[in-house]
């Protein structure tokens, strides 16, 4: 089983053939985010509760509007740069909660 969102994502490029790690979070995030709007607010967050903490994080984190505008590509270049620097730190999972909760409240800012 794996248990960080690194780890799923390096899972995920293998099985799918996909290139870059970028590339295979910009799909989870659409999937998961499909996922999510299907399943309701109350089922997705016991399932965040049910995972490991490094995935609950990234499962909490996405949002069907975020994936959308970052996978059509209709992020400007400085909101581009934002979600680089923050995928760096969270797959290199030196990322703290409170910074976590920074983030949420950013992409939410950001992305509505």
């Amino acid at each position: 089983m794996v248990k960080t969102r690194k780890e799923f994502l390096k899972r995920m490029m293998e099985l799918a053939n996909i290139e870059t790690i970028e590339r295979a979070d910009e799909i989870a995030q659409i999937v998961i985010a499909l996922i999510k709007e299907e399943i309701g607010e109350d089922l997705s967050h016991r399932i965040a509760e049910t995972v490991p903490e490094d995935l609950a994080k990234g499962w909490e984190s996405i949002s069907l509007k975020i994936a959308q505008k970052e996978f059509s590509g209709a992020v400007t270049p400085e909101e581009h740069e934002k979600i680089q620097k923050i995928h760096k730190k969270d797959f290199s999972g030196k990322i703290t909660e409170e910074e976590h909760e920074k983030v949420k409240k950013i992409l939410k800012k950001d992305f509505g």
